[in-house]
């Protein structure tokens, strides 16, 4: 009796657990998604991208703040990418894009190096990050309030 209990209980323990995984979306506050890209130069970078409002004053914000990007493969010397941000809130229908040019070594020398807001509007947003190199996408999805 108990061993088809625990044959039981797991799969259906385990379908509930993906299943609000998948229905909840991230909080803009302190969220991070990531794009890993060639560049121009002998590497491969990733760059992390931390998502949060903007400022609770002023709902319908978010902003997106780069730190500097991770060395992951090669040797650093003038590697460069375009690192875009586009955005599109499936409440409203509201889209927009960003683009930051990033490079390693970075001569950055604060914790981020490149930040802005974006007034997205209230509702779920879903945010994708993507380079001008062969690159593996970042996707995130949001409320915003």
């Amino acid at each position: 009796m108990r061993r088809s209990l625990a044959r039981v209980a797991f799969p259906v323990a385990a379908v509930a657990a993906l299943a609000v995984g998948l229905a909840a979306p991230a909080q803009a506050a302190n969220t991070e998604f990531a794009v890993t890209t060639l560049t121009s130069g002998p590497c491969v970078i990733q760059q992390t991208v931390r998502v949060g409002y903007a400022d609770p004053n002023y709902p319908g914000a978010v902003s997106f703040a780069l730190p500097q990007p991770n060395l992951t493969l090669g040797i650093p010397i003038n590697c460069g990418a375009t690192i875009t941000v586009r955005w599109h809130n499936e409440t409203t229908g509201a889209s927009g894009a960003h683009s930051t040019t990033v490079n390693l070594p970075s001569g950055c020398d604060v914790p981020i190096c490149s930040a802005y807001s974006v007034p997205t509007g209230p509702g779920r947003v879903t945010a994708e990050l993507s380079s001008n190199f062969i690159h593996q996408q970042g996707e995130i999805t949001i409320d915003v309030p």
